[in-house]
């Protein structure tokens, strides 16, 4: 046990020390490609750009949102992954997913996964103290219509909480 424990905090250190490099060499190479908004989403706080702000930012304005109306890419499928760290190989195996699944090193994020025909298109990771997806959503789809709900929290900013109308 004590092994695993200093396996995650050797690789969460790892991956705290690889962000800053990572993220300027896609600002450098990708910047064009949207691959910024992405890995501006996977460190997702509450101000940052990206699918995360769109949301957010229509969410604050309206009781209802389609997720659909928000993105700026093709979908046709999405799945909502809570395993603990991100456990990608539950997810594909589930859903039979092609593509890149980030794992987390924490159990404080969760995903949603945006497929098209099979294929993962968008990989958006979620930190629960921001945002959440009712528990009883597995699966949403390009008309699926969720309830906003703003919460108060002790600082500025608002989770916002979706479930299903």
């Amino acid at each position: 046990m004590a092994n695993k424990s200093a396996l995650r905090r050797e690789r969460l250190w790892k991956a705290l020390l690889a962000v800053p490099v990572l993220l300027a060499c896609c600002a450098v190479t990708c910047g064009q490609l949207g691959v910024i908004d992405h890995a501006r989403d996977l460190i997702a706080g509450p101000s940052e750009p990206g699918l995360h702000s769109r949301i957010r930012d229509y969410c604050e304005a309206h009781e209802e949102v389609r997720l659909s109306d928000v993105t700026d890419f093709d979908w046709d499928i999405a799945y909502v992954d809570r395993e603990p760290y991100g456990d990608e190989k539950k997810l594909r195996e589930k859903y039979g997913i092609v593509g890149v699944l980030e794992e987390f090193e924490t159990d404080a994020l969760s995903r949603i996964a945006f497929c098209r025909d099979g294929e993962l298109v968008y990989d958006l990771v979620l930190n629960y103290s921001y945002f959440e997806v009712a528990s009883s959503v597995e699966i949403i789809y390009p008309d699926s219509v969720f309830r906003v709900t703003q919460i108060p929290l002790e600082y500025k900013e608002k989770k916002l909480f979706l479930s299903p109308k």
